[in-house]
């Protein structure tokens, strides 16, 4: 089991086919008495994401903060995210909160905790869209 920051668990989680038209969501929940610290998150979209007045967002948290560790944006307002594009967190400035390469701590998981990933739509227009989503946690 890991045992220190050098000694992380590092775990990606998987989802294929969420659709993000209804604001479903998913639940992580990491190993016993483990922090965890998120690494990157990726979706890659299978069904065009549409967006007219604001673009779908993939978010994770605690059920009390769900964007406290993750708000990865698809696209832009009046321009949604077209099937077969890949959307990195770390590509995205601002997407993974609280992790700085100046600022330190890192905004962790609490131990304990369960996570929630939540699809929420695109409003304005159709908010269909469907994405495989990726998500990497190291555990301390």
């Amino acid at each position: 089991m890991a045992s220190g920051y050098e000694n992380g668990l590092r775990v990606t989680y998987s989802w294929t086919g969420l659709s993000f038209a209804t604001n479903g969501s998913r639940k992580i929940r990491g190993p016993k008495g483990l922090k965890g610290r998120l690494v990157d998150a990726m979706a890659h979209v299978t069904t065009t994401m549409v967006g007219t007045t604001t673009p779908a967002q993939l978010l994770l948290g605690p059920a009390a903060d769900t964007d406290a560790l993750l708000a990865l944006t698809f696209g832009a307002a009046g321009a949604g995210t077209a099937a077969g594009t890949v959307i990195n967190a770390a590509n995205q400035a601002g997407a993974i909160k609280g992790q700085s390469a100046t600022v330190f701590p890192h905004t962790l998981a609490a131990a304990d905790t369960d996570l929630e990933v939540n699809m929420v739509a695109g409003t304005g227009g159709s908010p269909a869209g469907v994405a495989d989503v990726f998500i990497t946690i190291e555990w301390y």
